[in-house]
């Protein structure tokens, strides 16, 4: 069994996609393939996925902008249905109230497959022009491979991957979400209510595709809250944020964080906790079990103290089982940030 890692770099202005992967500092072999995401500070950022098999990192090749219809943006990436491909996300730049954002499959190379939609059907175009549909991570295959899911406007569109067609949605949905190991349910985060908003407050909840039902699985209260740098700050009342939403498939077991708490929350699919584990990260984001649900890897962004700077990012890799919890890469530059990280099974 091996085991895949995927991180987007987003890249400020004259930096090279080479200089973002040659950021990264190994303190451990990463097991299986990873893809890390990277992020700086420019306006607008670009993006550039690096792949990394045990202590080398190298960028993704993109495929020739002619074939994206001018949406030559890079703005995401996340595994294709094979270990060797990638399913990437673009834009246009253009001004106005369009912006349209293809997914493309593309081999590890730049090798083109085939784009989402094709040349035949409208592109999805994101009509806020905020681009909130289809970045920073782009769309999640099913365990299958036969269908994606591709946050759009709010929603969760279900992509069949043989012709493009979208045969469901789901929403609406923030943009946590992860396919179940039967390839027939999704679990999601939303706000629960229409009076508040994703930032305001999520809550897990499970999609099945067959009945087109959601069952909503946790309800965390609001409760007081203080900083922990802040220890002696008047507290403040705070509705639960529950994020990096992963699904274990062998073991079946979810994973994710309730924010802005320390613990990694593991329940099973019928919304019974299993048990919660403090992890050494102080502002830990981004958890992602692996196959078994014995190991969690998860982006510490407090390395220096700063939990919302993102400077000097640590992904580390915590077992379970015996606490062991180490940093096995970080990012050797503060001008550049870890976005997101994908672990998948070859």
């Amino acid at each position: 069994m091996a085991w895949v890692i995927l991180a987007l770099t987003v890249v400020l202005e004259g930096v090279t996609p080479d200089a973002f992967c040659s950021s990264l500092r190994f303190f451990d072999s990463v097991p299986g393939r990873l893809l890390i995401i990277l992020t700086d500070r420019g306006q607008p950022p670009d993006h550039q996925a690096c792949v990394v098999r045990g202590t080398d990192a190298m960028p993704i090749s993109l495929p020739s902008a002619e074939l994206l219809s001018n949406a030559a943006v890079f703005y995401g990436a996340n595994w294709g249905p094979t270990p060797e491909q990638v399913l990437l996300s673009f834009c246009s730049t253009r001004s106005g109230p369009l912006k349209y954002c293809p997914i493309v499959l593309s081999t590890l190379s730049g090798c083109f497959i085939r784009k989402y939609p094709d040349s035949s059907a409208t592109e999805i175009p994101d009509p806020d022009g905020r681009l909130r549909g289809i970045v920073f991570g782009g769309a999640h295959v099913s365990v299958a491979g036969d269908l994606m899911a591709v946050h759009f406007e709010d929603k969760a569109k279900i992509i069949r991957m043989a012709d493009g067609e979208t045969i469901a949605e789901i929403g609406p949905v923030s943009n946590d979400y992860v396919w179940g190991p039967d390839g027939g349910s999704i679990a999601f985060t939303r706000s629960p209510t229409p009076l508040r908003g994703a930032m305001q407050e999520t809550q897990l909840f499970i999609h099945d595709l067959r009945t087109g039902n959601d069952r909503q699985l946790t309800h965390f209260p609001a409760k007081d809250y203080r900083p922990w740098w802040q220890p002696f700050s008047p507290p403040l009342l705070r509705y639960p944020i529950v994020t990096g939403v992963s699904w274990a498939p062998r073991a079946n077991i979810i994973g994710f964080y309730v924010a802005p708490d320390r613990e990694l929350h593991i329940w099973n699919p019928d919304g019974y906790e299993i048990k919660k584990i403090t992890l050494e990260g102080n502002c830990f984001r981004d958890t992602q079990l692996d196959t078994d649900g014995q190991r969690v890897m998860y982006i510490d962004p407090s390395s220096a103290g700063r939990c919302l700077d993102h400077a000097w990012d640590q992904i580390r890799l915590a077992n379970l089982s015996t606490g062991d919890d180490r940093i096995i890469v970080d990012v050797n530059d503060e001008n550049v940030a870890i976005e997101k990280i994908y672990w998948a099974t070859d």
